[in-house]
């Protein structure tokens, strides 16, 4: 079973994470399910360092959890909280910045740091497909990253936190 449940940053309380985990482990043991992957984040875990640099590290992502994320990472950590305590084959997916790829790309994956501030959901996709054929991290997290693609930063914030679409520049003229 895959969960890809989800919100955008807000201010407002979330639950959907826990509440949310909490209908899939009832309905999973209904049904004698024990294999259940879910998305969280990396910055639902607060010591982790994926290698973004100092700015990006001390700054960034202290800022955008303390404000527009503080309320949905505290439910992602209830969400892994419960799911630990479940008693089911579970792992949690924890990837970095969220963005869209044209396709599948190059990306890593590890149970310890994975060098990378983001992560195609593309790659997302696959890496979870892949864990459910073949199990690597039972009962463990996992971090996920994507290695050989990255946007720009400024681009990412403004699509992913603020839902503006970065505007395009017209291509030059050549003489």
């Amino acid at each position: 079973m895959l969960s890809t449940l989800g919100v955008p940053y807000t201010l407002r309380h979330v639950n959907m994470y826990s509440q949310g985990v909490v209908n899939v482990i009832e309905a999973m043991r209904q049904h004698g399910v024990r294999r259940l992957l879910c998305v969280s984040s990396t910055a639902a875990e607060p010591r982790y360092n994926n290698g973004g640099g100092f700015m990006f590290e001390h700054v960034l992502k202290p800022l955008i959890a303390g404000t527009i994320g503080r309320s949905t990472y505290a439910d992602q950590r209830r969400m892994e909280e419960l799911l630990t305590a479940s008693g089911l084959d579970w792992t949690i997916v924890r990837p970095s910045g969220l963005f869209d790829a044209e396709r599948v790309t190059g990306y890593e994956t590890t149970a310890a740091l994975v060098t990378g501030k983001f992560t195609s959901r593309q790659d997302l996709a696959d890496c979870m497909l892949r864990e459910l054929e073949e199990p690597r991290f039972v009962r463990e997290a996992m971090a996920v990253a994507t290695v050989s693609l990255q946007p720009k930063m400024i681009e990412l914030i403004m699509r992913e936190a603020f839902h503006i679409e970065p505007k395009r520049r017209a291509p030059s003229k050549s003489s």
